[in-house]
């Protein structure tokens, strides 16, 4: 007997269930949407570039995003859908 797979990979499709940001990442994010660029944001964290850029990298992971600019769709598609944890 044989059985079809009907798992879905979700990796693929760059979806990620219901991140968990930091601290840090959620004062990044919540500033990115206010319109701030990330080097203003980051003078105002007061952290090394590298620090600032894993980060950015880490919150990229979490969403299934590759830069700033799909982040950013990504939080506004989810507080446009009703999970405003984001703005939190």
């Amino acid at each position: 007997m044989s059985f079809e797979s009907r798992v879905i990979n979700h990796g693929t499709l760059g979806l990620r269930p219901n991140p968990t940001f930091t601290g840090e990442e959620t004062v990044i994010l919540r500033s990115l949407l206010a319109g701030k660029t990330a080097k203003q944001v980051r003078k105002s964290l007061h952290v090394p570039e590298s620090v600032f850029l894993h980060l950015l990298h880490d919150m990229w992971a979490k969403t299934g995003t590759a830069n700033n600019p799909g982040l950013l769709v990504w939080a506004k598609c989810r507080m446009n859908s009703g999970d405003q944890r984001v703005g939190r």
